[in-house]
Parts: structure tokens; sequence; C-alpha cells
């Protein structure tokens, strides 16, 4: 079990720490009298766990982070504990870094040396390979201790041209990826960085980036950035993925957020166009993952002692200086990228802390690293001026923990062992033994590749990926060999992985595997190996990166696509692309092209208006919605209106992103409900009216978009039939006039509705008789779900995608639609019913009606593969023991058995049975119900179910 998987989400308890009064009180004159005032502040933990000192009082000054060594010795980032006032930016602030040792060990640091001094504004550090590399202003370190006393006598600059602005604004990090390299966080203060420190020029410019070397120092890149004031810290996940805090991530007011950091991505802030303009763009900036106030979080930490355990969840945990608290943010996988949940894990409300770091330790514990009284300056904290604390380390574990058998692997022949003997360690349940194994292994070089090619056979999926990164770090031809056999892996994670080592390692012989990867059915391998195609530039992957994108994706998977046809700049092929019959793709090469070094657009050829897609609109942040290109969109929704008030599935399309696409009649007379349309239109049209903006909208402009969004909103409550349902269509005849679930059309409706009667912020200017309207439509609606659900002798299941508008039975719509009961759709369903507060007994029973069909339906031991096949793609089902539970699109009524149809009509019970361009075309298969029975029906259950 994670260590720190909290067993509540709530109900935090007040640890006294009563041993730690006893303690404070035996070491007596020990104790200095700020660290008397941290070391008897109380902190609040969860329940099952506690909280007690990681070293002793007095024995660190105003800490800010650090890192282990081999030999479970603290590195400890430590400042002067003066605050910088502003206009003092040049004054040094120098640091230090303090070498701590549990010489006991009894879990407590009980001696210090100081490693290092007088180093300009230290923010960060991280040991590897017999080497501390250390970030202060303006370059990246490496300092070493030659004669073995405990002190650095050699400091080498690896990278070097970074500008300070004598605030936390600066170099954060190092941090070691898997992959052997370093990186590294730089804020918005200006840097011009050379090769080697005088050689080519790598990077001159303002914008925040994320940056990184080999550990000499050589082969320095940018990996991503933004216009965000500071990136601060940064984690990595068992696949290699990077997180990371940032502050200032929107402007006005002040949003610090989490990042999900990928290959040449570009993040807000959007207010800083001029310095935005310094990177290649691919359309809208990537998505912040979580925005979380302005709160200044900086360590974070992504615990990994149970890895590879089942049940085990990804989680991270991170410091927030300016709130005293540490949060503990649960991942979950959405499209190709995740999205968070956050709860308090650690908090205090006592002056005296300030939460700097989180550390793992290699037993699983946690250190807090309280930097105590003094922050640094830009910190808004009011007491950072004030004497006090000069910080401590906390300890955080839960309550029972047994003590973990020789945690960093100190009794490992690591030296002479053979490798075939170290191999297995790359699958350790202790994590720093796994680190080791991955070092010690690849430090061999090519005498250790085939025990590493050997390990790729191995059951342990956490074993192969390690072996495939130790692989990576050899980077010989022999080890490129058995990497491009792990991109066959029947793990997602380990294809994951092997695709991050062709895009550092630049293996050719890849090529062809990685265009077969652009059809996973794991859409982070797909990012991946979109990012490793990019890296070697091979103009034949052209074609195949614009199929993909061809269909819908996430921002961050069309990202990776687009990026690699910037990266290949192949402008022939790529305009190849132009006459692509799915406006994605034609979109996808315009961005590319335009953003080729040299390059622009073909005459009589415009690039796309917003340069995004109709998903990636609603993404953006509020200030996006305040620019003048919004407003232009916003006008062009006006225009786009139908004569009922409503939208076409063509406006959502096309209209909106190609301004330069005629309008005609032809386009909007067939208003729709349907794929979002109409309740995407009225989200932009709330979102402008209400962004924040330094000059009001002139009033004629936001009138006409106020009664544009009034006629949509009426739209949507006159088109509801008297039983509540909604159309496809409306007016609409022909199957598009049955009560429509497919492609969320009810849950797109019901949702909007419930936050415009929420009063949530765009809709907030909403008149009381629409609201009011609206309260009744959605009672309505709850009312035809529940009527709706289809009952099979005499047991309640799920929902079709279609349903007749007067019996309410399933029905069909196109041909390859067949009345039915559907796995997707009904997910929506189920999670609107849970939404409604106080559930009467029906829709309890209705929940659990469709909960239990959900767990019956369940398909395990498949999975479906998408590869590109003669121009196109081809999708089959393949046998897969690991794979998560998936559920049919479509069942069949009378048996429950899977069905597909193609356009003939004619239902198959078996994928490979139908037609190729249906096969590749459409969604037959989801995973969408495993969250709803693993996350959301536990939840409700836990609150409903229990009256």
């Amino acid at each position: 079990m994670l260590p720190f998987a909290l067993t509540s989400a709530n109900g935090f308890h007040r640890t006294r720490r009563s041993l730690l009064g006893a303690w404070c009180a035996a070491m007596g004159s020990l104790l200095a009298p700020a660290s008397a005032g941290v070391a008897s502040a109380l902190v609040e933990v969860p329940p099952g766990f506690e909280i007690v000192p990681a070293a002793l009082p007095g024995l660190v000054n105003f800490p800010l982070c650090g890192s282990f060594d081999e030999r479970g010795r603290l590195f400890l980032v430590e400042r002067s504990g003066h605050n910088t006032e502003a206009g003092a930016a040049s004054v040094p602030d120098p640091g230090r870094i303090r070498l701590l040792e549990d010489t006991d060990g009894d879990g407590v640091f009980d001696h210090a040396t100081i490693f290092a001094e007088q180093l300009d504004s230290p923010l960060g550090a991280h040991w590897h390979d017999g080497a501390l590399y250390v970030t202060s202003a303006p370059s990246v370190w490496r300092l070493k201790d030659t004669d073995g006393d405990g002190r650095a006598d050699e400091r080498l600059a690896i990278a070097t041209g970074f500008n300070s602005p004598g605030n936390a604004a600066a170099l954060h990090g190092p941090y070691l990826h898997p992959n052997g390299r370093l990186y590294w966080c730089h804020g918005r203060e200006g840097h011009e960085v050379r090769q080697n420190g005088g050689g080519p020029l790598v990077s001159s410019g303002s914008a925040a980036r994320i940056w990184s070397c080999r550990l000499d120092g050589s082969d320095i890149q940018v990996h991503a950035g933004g216009g965000m004031d500071n990136p601060v810290s940064l984690a990595f996940n068992e696949q290699g993925e990077m997180f990371g805090t940032a502050i200032g991530v929107d402007g006005t007011p002040r949003q610090d957020g989490i990042l999900h950091w990928v290959h040449g991505g570009v993040y807000p802030r959007a207010d800083l166009e001029n310095v935005l303009a310094e990177f290649p763009r691919t359309g809208a900036l990537l998505p912040i993952m979580s925005r979380i106030g302005p709160v200044a979080p900086a360590g974070m930490v992504l615990p990994r002692a149970d890895a590879g355990r089942p049940g085990y969840a990804l989680s991270l945990y991170y410091s927030e200086i300016e709130t005293r608290r540490v949060i503990r943010m649960t991942l979950e996988r959405e499209g190709s990228t995740y999205r968070g949940r956050p709860e308090v894990f650690a908090s205090s409300t006592s002056p005296q802390i300030h939460f700097a770091d989180v550390i793992e330790d290699a037993d699983g514990s946690l250190l807090l690293v309280d930097t105590g009284t003094w922050t640094p300056r830009g910190m808004t904290t009011p007491e950072a001026s004030q004497a006090g604390s000069a910080g401590a380390i906390h300890r955080v574990r839960r309550t029972g923990m047994k003590p973990t058998v020789d945690p960093r692997g100190a009794t490992i022949d690591w030296n002479t062992a053979d490798s075939a003997i170290l191999v297995p360690l790359l699958g350790d349940n202790r994590f720093a033994v796994r680190d080791r194994a991955i070092a010690a292994l690849a430090g061999r070089g090519a005498e250790a590749v085939p025990a590493l090619t050997a390990a790729l056979e191995l059951p342990n999926g956490l074993m192969r990926s390690n072996a495939v990164w130790a692989l990576t770090r050899i980077g010989t031809p022999g080890a490129q060999t058995a990497v491009r056999r792990a991109l066959l892996d029947l793990d997602a994670g380990v294809r994951a992985v092997a695709c991050q080592s062709v895009l550092i390692t630049g293996d050719p012989a890849a090529a062809t595997q990685l265009v077969a990867k652009l059809g996973d059915d794991a859409l982070f391998v797909q990012r991946e190996a979109a990012h490793a195609l990019g890296r070697l530039r091979n103009p034949a992957a052209v074609a195949a990166l614009g199929g993909a994108a061809a269909i819908p994706r996430d921002p961050m998977l069309t990202h990776a696509l687009i990026r690699a046809l910037i990266e290949i700049n192949a402008p022939a092929e790529t305009r190849a692309l132009l006459n692509h019959r799915e406006p994605r793709a034609r979109q996808a090469a315009s961005i590319a092209i335009s953003q080729m070094t040299g390059r622009a657009l073909p005459s009589g050829r415009s690039a796309e208006a917003l340069g995004i897609s109709r998903q990636q609109i609603l993404q953006q942040p509020p200030t996006w919605f305040a620019s003048a290109k919004a407003g232009l969109l916003a006008e062009r929704i006006v225009a786009l209106q139908g004569m009922h008030g409503g939208w076409s599935n063509w406006s959502n399309e096309v209209g909106m992103t190609r301004f330069s696409e005629p309008i005609e009649k032809g386009n909007i007379v067939h208003e729709s409900l349907d794929d979002g349309a109409t309740t995407t239109q009225l989200k932009i049209l709330g979102r402008v009216l209400t962004a924040p903006r330094d000059t009001p909208l002139p009033p004629e402009q936001a009138t006409r978009l106020r009664t544009s969004f009034q006629r949509g909103f009426d739209y949507l409550l006159k088109a509801q039939y008297p039983n509540g349902g909604w159309p496809h269509r409306f007016p609409a005849q022909g199957y598009h006039a049955h009560i429509t679930f497919n492609d969320n059309t009810t849950y797109n409706v019901i949702v909007l509705l419930r936050e415009a009667v929420a009063r949530e912020a765009p809709y907030a200017w909403l008149d009381e008789p629409r609201r009011e309207r609206a309260a009744e439509a959605i009672d309505r609606g709850i009312t035809c779900i529940l009527a709706s659900q289809v009952e099979i002798k005499g047991e309640k299941t799920v929902w079709g995608a279609q349903h007749d508008a007067r019996t309410l039975a399933p029905a069909a719509a196109r041909t390859f639609e067949p009345a039915s009961l559907c796995g997707l759709e009904s997910v929506g369903l189920v999670r609107l019913l849970m939404d409604v507060e106080d559930p009467s007994p029906e829709i309890i029973a209705a929940i659990q009606s469709a909960v239990a069909w959900f767990e019956r339906s369940k398909i395990t031991g498949i999975r479906v593969e998408r590869f590109p096949v003669d121009g196109g793609f081809d999708a089959q089902v393949v046998s897969d023991p690991a794979a998560p539970p998936l559920w049919a699109r479509f069942y069949e009524l009378r048996t429950n058995r899977p069905i597909f149809c193609g356009r003939d009509g004619i239902v198959r019970y078996e994928l490979a049975e139908i037609e190729r361009e249906r096969r590749a075309g459409y969604g037959w298969y989801t995973g969408h119900p495993h969250a709803l029975l693993e996350v959301n029906y536990p939840r409700w259950a836990a609150k409903w179910l229990k009256r």
C-alpha cells in the first residue's frame, strides 16, 4: 500500500506531538529561540499519520530544499534569511549547502557540516554519481568533494547565462530524469545561453523555460516554456512524464498552477504575446493541469515507494509557501494528459512555518522542509520580515510504519556483481535501489546490454521500463536495437518509455515502428511517438502525422503531432496535407508551415484563423476571451446563428475556426444540439461577455452578444420535448427527432443549464425568469432519463444512444448505430444522476442498477490497437491480459453481447467483420466506465447509501 495514499479525503486531526515536546525539553539549552517557535508549532496531518522531527533543533538555518545521496546524507540548500528589498536585486544573497547526517540511524539528523558556501541565491540541488548539481545564478554548477573531507573543493559551471532578479524567479533545480539528463527551470528574467559556455547560441530571450543537458553540461536544450513568471519545481513519474509547479500562470489576478510539461510545449500566461512569440507555436497555449490560486507553490515530489505495486495511485505532493500547506494531488489520466484532484495533506496556522519543499526518503516517509519565518522576496506573506524561526525539517510517516530493510542498497555489491545479478534490482520494491541499478548498469556501457535486453522479456513491467532507461543512457547501437523491441511491449508504459528513448538517442531505425505507434491504443504513447518522430526529422513520417492529426484529439496530443511536423521541417510534404479531406489535417499543416523557419503558406491558402480547434477554444484562460481574436470569434458566432436560435454542426466544426470560410444558408439551417453544437457557442459567448478586461466591451457589441446568447439559451429550452428529452436537431425529422444521448447531447445541455441556474461566472448576469425555466427543464430532463432507462427481463440496465421520442424505447440512428444499450454515453447519464442534490429513491435505484450493469458488462483481457495502413488507419482487437477493462459502445438488447455494424447496417459480433472505414473510423470500445466504477460511484455511495 502506498505509504501516503490517504484513507480519507477529509477529517484531518491535530497532532500535538507530545513526543516532540518531551524531546525539546530534553534538549533544553540546545534549542535556539527561533527553532523553539517552530518546534512547538502545531501541524495538522491526516488520521493515521504522525509528524516527528527529522533534525535536531538548531541544526538547520533557513532551509529551502534538499537532495539525498546514496548513503542517506541530506544536502540541504540554505539561504541567509535576509529579505532583499525591491530595487536591490543586484545585492548578492549568500547561501550555502549544509550536509546533514544521521549518525545513529534513528531517523533524526544529528550532525551537520557545511558542504559549500558563498553561493549567490541558490535555489536547488541534486546529488548524482559523486557530485552535487546546484542552481545558483547565473549558472548550473557541479560541486565535488574530491578529498572526502565533506566539503566541496571543485566547482564547475556546466551551463550559464541565466539572469537573476534577486528573488525566487531565477534558476530552480536541477533534477535528474530517468533518461540520465539534468533538467532545470528558469523564470521570465532573460537569458543568453550557449553550448559549453561560449559556443553556439542555444537560446536568447525573456520567456520562462525548462532546460536540460547531459551530466557534463553538453547538449543544452530547451524542453518547453511559456509566459509564466516562474516555473519552480519538477518531478517525474516512472514513465518519465514531467510535472511542475509554476507561479504566475495567469497575471490579473495572479494564478499559480501545476503543469504537465511536454516536449516543445508553450504554456500561459496568455497576456504576454511578446514573450510567447519567442517559441514555435502549435496553436493554442497548452492547458494548465490545475490552477491553484495565488499560493506560491514550491517543492514537489511524486512518491515512488509503491510504484509498480497493485493499486498504486499516481500522486504528487507540493508545498505552498504562502498558505503553509502541503497538498496531495491524485493524478488521473485524461486523454494523453492528466487531471488532478487536490486535497490538503499537511498544514499549519503558525506564522513561524513556511513549507518550501517535500522530499521522499528511501523508506517512503516524507520530509517537509520548513524554511522558517524568512521567505524569498516576492512572496506576500506579511510576516516575511519578522524575526522568528530559522526553520526545521519535519518527517511525516504512517503511524506504525515498519522500517525498510537496507532502503538504499548499501549491502549490495554494486561495483563487481554480475550485470545479470543487478538486473532484477530494476524492479525492486525500494525505489532508491531501482535508481542505483539503472545508474550502475548504464555505467557498464555495452557490457550490460545483453543482460538488459534479456530483462525486456521478464514479467515485471517496472523492471522492463527501467531496463529501457538504462539502455537509453548507454545509447550504443546494440542498446538502440534492444529499445526498438520495447516499442512492441504489451505494457503501454514501457512503450512510452521506449518512445522517449528514441527522442533522446535519435535512433533512425525506429521510424517505422514509431509511425505505427501513432495508432497506439494509449494516447500518451501516441504523444511520445510523435515527439520522437519530430526528433528523427524523417519526411516520410509527415503523411502519417497528418493522418493522425485529422482525428479529434486532446490538446497535448494535437500539439505533439503539429510540433513533429514543425521539427521535421519538410515543407513540400507538409503542403501536400493542405489537400487532405479532413479539416483538422489541413489545419495542422497550415500551422506547421507557418512555424517552419523561412516558410510561409503558398498563395491562395490561408491559415485557420484561430490556429486552434473547437475543442481547444474552451480550454483557454479567462484573459484569452478578452482578446481581439476572441471578439472576432464571438461576432462570427452571432453571424452563424440560425433562425430558431441554435447553431449547426457545420458552424461548430468549420465556421468558428475558419473565418475565411463563406457563410451560406445551407451551412446554418440545420440547428443542432449534437456534438456540442449550440452549447459550445453559448459557453464561448458567456466567456467573452464576462472576460476580465481593462476596457469594457462597446455597449452595442455587448448588447449584440447578450441578445445572441439569450436566443441560444431560449433555443435549448424550446427544443425540449414535454417529456423532458432533447432531440439531435430542432426542428427535426427522421432519426434526428429521437431523444438523443449520443455524443453526450443531453449531458451537455443539462450541464450548461445547471451552471446557469447556479449562477456560475459566465452566466451570473442571466435574468431570473430564464433561470427558473432552466431549473424546470433540468427536472424534466432528469425525469426523462429515469423513464428511459432500459429494463430487460424485469431488471433496469442503462440507456441507448437514442430513444424514441414517444415510446422512450431504444432506437436506431445511422446504419452503424443500431438500437442497443450504450456503454459510452450511459456514463454521462449516471454522472448527471449522481450530481442531483438529495437524490430520490428512484434516482438511487437507477444509479445502482446502471453500476451493476457496468460491472457485469465489462470486457477484460483485450485492447484495441490502431495502426496505419495504405495511407489511412485500421484497427484490431488484440489479446492483452494486463489491459484495463473495456466496454463496447453498443450491446445487443436481447443478449447483452457487444455488437458492431458497418454501413450496410448488418449486426455483427466481431470488430474484424465490418469494413475498414468503419472499423477504424468509429469508437467501438471505451474505458470511460472504469473511472465511474472506481472513483465516482464509491464517492457517491459513501455519501448517499449510508443515510
